[in-house]
């Protein structure tokens, strides 16, 4: 009898249909009430995709195997829905960066958020539910692991080589995610709220493609290019066929492979990617746009398609950038755009940034670029202001965007382990404008905020650290910048999730961070709501 491994997982979400994931042990057929598909194997490894249309109000639905009912199970958790997007409103959860809880002692004193926001949807009702999860990066932590995949990676190959114990074959990518997915709160929220997913660097490892010496030096390690390629591999199938539409998936050269049984096909897709390295894309795009109702979703990938090579330096490539420049001009109410890595940060952060992409742009010459380099790397400034000309050019279609008098242009991005609110208040010639525009980070969902960061990050978002900025930024001859933006809330290091609220009368925010004690035990608390139109 075939088991369910992980799963259902509903993805895909498009007004009245919706995609649901399932991992199964072996081959099989997997029936969604009516709709049925068979597995696609990767790698020794089994998936399904089973698309479901004519979607209406919340539906219970089970998942069988072979004929046989393996979902739901008798945990405690309300029945899994589906239910079609709504036309007139949103209920947009996001965030990012969740590592797997107990750490390697088998205790913590980290509070999981998107693990307490699934209990508490489970026990308030249908009512609660959001419409749809945006998970912005690092939904595992290849580099670090989980205590379980740990486990698994020291009995198949011990933990003294030169990757110890961080994720690197295919099934090791594969008990992570199953990891990461499988606790009983969340695996209940991701089978009952559609998902929208893009990586960061951990799906792969820390700080990938921060810069082209980054990558000239990894690429020269024995190991390296298995790693990508697997760790593409686990992150095309986990996360993104699953972003996919039906004709979209059926269109995809490496999913059309592993449905005619050709996996060697797919795997010579990431294998490319993998030694293509510094020069985008070239062909696979990562990003995608989906229509949410009243908003329109792009989510670009700001990883793997950066040009890094001959020293040119782009966020995105020219495949990457038509997309854009092309659902930029897609009508809608409001214009939403994912990217794991924020675009506005609070000025201390942002002038350090500038100061230190100066020194490797070779300022202060070759010793200068070098230390440059080195603190670029350390403090992982990878951002988009240290992509200048990309920084400049995505600011000016997010104004054209904004031009068309939409009720707002909202950019949604994780990555920087701590959340706020900035605020576009005139571009750089002065102008206001036309429509509000707002980056909003949630970050994280659930990771270890150290004392050395959290000082540090005060430090660089007080008063003091603004003024130090800019001097830095002074004395790197960077231009004083004409953009002026504003965190209109935060920032806070804490475990945080986000909810956006979209209508026709307007938009906005609502963060919660994570609380314990007081008589109350683990909770969320709300630390701030407010308006972003």
């Amino acid at each position: 009898m075939a088991r369910l491994l992980l799963g259902p997982i509903l993805r895909a979400l498009h007004r009245d249909r919706v995609t649901v994931w399932v991992e199964t042990d072996v081959p099989c057929e997997v029936r969604i009430g009516s709709r049925a598909s068979r597995t696609v194997t990767l790698l020794g490894h089994h998936y399904a995709f089973v698309t479901v249309d004519e979607l209406g109000p919340a539906t219970p639905y089970t998942v069988a195997l072979d004929g046989e009912q393996v979902w739901p199970k008798d945990d405690g958790f309300p029945p899994s829905v589906l239910r079609a997007l709504p036309n007139d409103r949103l209920s947009l959860v996001f965030g990012s960066c969740r590592t797997i809880l107990p750490d390697e002692n088998g205790d913590s004193d980290r509070i999981d958020a998107l693990c307490e926001y699934a209990l508490r949807c489970a026990t308030s009702g249908p009512e609660a539910l959001p419409d749809v999860l945006l998970l912005l990066g690092d939904q595992v932590y290849a580099d670090k692991g989980a205590p379980a995949t740990r486990r698994f990676i020291r009995r198949r190959r011990g933990d003294d080589g030169p990757v110890g114990t961080q994720t690197h074959t295919f099934a090791e990518f594969a008990a992570l995610y199953r990891e990461s997915w499988s606790e009983p709160a969340v695996r209940w929220l991701l089978s009952t709220v559609p998902t929208l997913m893009v990586f960061d660097d951990h799906e792969i490892i820390d700080n990938w493609n921060t810069s082209e010496q980054w990558l000239v030096e990894h690429q020269a390690k024995p190991w390296w290019r298995e790693r990508v390629t697997n760790g593409l591999a686990a992150y095309w199938i986990y996360q993104h066929v699953g972003n996919l539409l039906s004709e979209e998936r059926e269109a995809d050269a490496a999913f059309a492979a592993l449905r005619s049984g050709d996996e060697s096909v797919a795997l010579d897709v990431f294998d490319t990617r993998a030694t293509q390295g510094a020069h985008g894309t070239r062909g696979v795009r990562w990003s995608y746009a989906r229509d949410l109702g009243l908003a329109r979703l792009v989510m670009l990938d700001s990883r793997d398609g950066r040009v890094l090579a001959g020293g040119q330096r782009h966020m995105l490539d020219d495949y990457e950038w038509e997309l854009l420049d092309r659902e930029l001009t897609t009508p809608a109410p409001y214009l939403l755009v994912g990217t794991s890595l924020p675009l506005l940060l609070p000025s201390g952060v942002h002038d350090l940034e500038r100061f230190v992409t100066a020194a490797c742009a070779g300022r202060w010459g070759r010793v200068g670029a070098r230390i440059g380099e080195e603190i670029r790397q350390d403090a992982q400034f990878n951002h988009w202001i240290t992509f200048p000309e990309s920084f400049t050019r995505v600011l000016r279609m997010l104004r054209a965007a904004g031009d068309q008098r939409r009720k707002g242009v909202i950019v949604l991005s994780g990555d920087v382990h701590f959340s706020y609110d900035a605020r576009v208040r005139s571009w750089p010639d002065g102008t206001a404008p036309r429509s509000p525009t707002h980056q909003l980070v949630s970050s994280p969902f659930c990771h270890d905020l150290h004392g050395s960061l959290i000082v540090g990050v005060r430090a660089l978002v007080s008063r003091p650290g603004a003024y130090i900025g800019r001097l830095a930024a002074w004395a790197a001859g960077a231009q004083w910048s004409a953009l002026q933006w504003s965190v209109e809330s935060g920032p806070w290091l804490q475990n945080v999730i986000s909810t956006l609220y979209l209508d026709s009368d307007g938009a906005s925010v609502r963060f919660e961070c994570t609380r314990v004690g007081g008589g109350r035990g683990r909770r969320l608390e709300v630390i701030a709501e407010h308006p972003v139109s």
